[in-house]
């Protein structure tokens, strides 16, 4: 019983971050009517920028973390300024203009750094959270708390 509660909390954290990429998708296509097929890519991306921001350069994770939100930000509305807002009303032009800069940026991400997963990386809070016979480690306690809070303000700020 205790390992069908422990991968419930597990899998609760996998799902809001599942989530948080679903609400954005949603937000995109009910505010511009736009089938984003990058917003997947720029999920990887930013994870990756955390990996060479933290792992290369020695800046501090939730730092990190932070740069690499913004950057994947400002990069996505660059590409939505300099491409995707031309044809913003043609919904096929738009799949295929995203589904491309996709393709070319999970490219570059094998191409800068390698097809095989990063293996020394990891988060930088370890243990778990241990009670009544289940566990819950800390970076899936962080997670939950952070991507709960992340949509709870999204949802404030769409129906306040």
């Amino acid at each position: 019983m205790e390992s069908i509660v422990s991968t419930g909390l597990i899998g609760l954290s996998l799902g809001t971050q599942y989530a948080m990429i679903a609400v954005g998708f949603t937000l995109i296509f009910g505010i511009m009517g736009v089938i984003n097929f990058m917003h997947g890519g720029g999920y990887v991306l930013g994870g990756y920028i955390t990996y060479a921001l933290a792992s290369g350069l020695g800046v501090p994770f939730p730092l990190a973390v932070v740069a690499a939100a913004l950057g994947t930000a400002a990069l996505g509305y660059l590409i939505e300024v300099l491409f995707v807002d031309k044809y913003v009303d043609d919904h096929n032009a738009t799949m295929l203009i995203t589904l491309g800069i996709y393709l070319v940026m999970t490219t570059a991400i094998v191409v800068v750094f390698g097809p095989e997963p990063v293996s020394n990386f990891g988060f930088p809070v370890r243990g778990a959270l241990r009670a009544g016979g289940f566990y819950f480690p800390y970076s899936n306690l962080i997670v939950l708390v952070i991507c709960t809070l992340a949509i709870m303000g999204m949802y404030y700020l769409i129906y306040r």
